[in-house]
């Protein structure tokens, strides 16, 4: 009987982790969306593509670690397409036409 109750204690923290994650990581990508502001002038768009990278790692890291721990039969495919992403921000170098190309390419 007390193992149960383990059981659906920690199904419930773990749930309660995952709308936490899921909720910042909607949050992110509401913020990190990039504004008019944010591509006038080439000095403004390097400035939005490199605090687009830093935080497109911590998104990364939130998605794998939900991953892992409610879907485990998708890593493989989500290793693939953040490998992806992760190349096209190394070839964007702030072009305005290509910005918003790694966020097309994953979702």
């Amino acid at each position: 009987m007390e193992e149960g109750k383990e059981a659906k204690q920690k199904n419930f923290e773990n749930l309660k982790h995952f709308f936490i994650t899921d909720f910042r990581i909607k949050q992110r990508l509401i913020d990190l969306y990039p504004n008019e502001q944010e591509m006038y002038g080439q000095a403004a768009r390097e400035k939005y593509v490199d605090k687009l990278y830093k935080e497109y790692k911590g998104f990364e890291l939130d998605v794998m670690r939900m991953a892992k721990d409610f879907a485990p039969y998708a890593v493989p495919a989500l290793q693939v397409r953040f490998e992806q992403a992760r190349t096209m921000f190394e070839i964007t170098d702030a072009d305005p036409s290509r910005i918003l190309f790694p966020w097309k390419i994953v979702f």
